[in-house]
């Protein structure tokens, strides 16, 4: 994978884009990353950052979620591990690709693009309750 830059992504430190740069050049053959698709994915309540990305796995064009959370603010080892457990389980669940838990850096598989909220609002009446229904089940499951 060619060194290009990252510039849609916002970077407060520098030494942080090098260290993300360097694990992307590890990883990105395995994953037939393309860096130039990089581009934010969402946001949550903490200083984690998410990241999609375009690859190729086995000629099948696909999309990976990165995420970004810079040690020592966020420790991605209790991700990595509930998303396990949650997984065996048999819930659905971004799986964890590649981990460099010392730098806070994931490439995990991506769930979609559509938020369960914003599919529910404009779901037809039968699918709403087929979305709450599938959801009800999980909560049970993972109960």
């Amino acid at each position: 994978m060619p060194n290009d830059s990252t510039p849609l992504l916002d970077w407060s430190d520098p030494a942080r884009e090098r260290a993300f740069e360097a694990w992307l050049d590890q990883i990105g053959g395995r994953w037939n990353l393309d860096r130039a698709t990089l581009a934010p994915a969402s946001a949550d309540a903490s200083f984690r950052r998410y990241f999609r990305v375009h690859g190729r796995v086995s000629d099948a064009a696909t999309s990976f979620i990165v995420m970004d959370a810079a040690p020592p603010l966020e420790d991605t080892r209790p991700f990595v591990r509930v998303a396990g457990l949650l997984g065996q389980a048999g819930l659905h669940v971004p799986q964890v690709l590649e981990a460099e838990l010392g730098a806070g850096f994931l490439l995990l598989s991506d769930l979609g693009r559509e938020p369960f909220l914003q599919a529910l609002a404009v779901a037809t009446p039968s699918r709403a309750d087929a979305l709450v229904r599938e959801a009800l089940a999980a909560l049970v499951q993972m109960q």
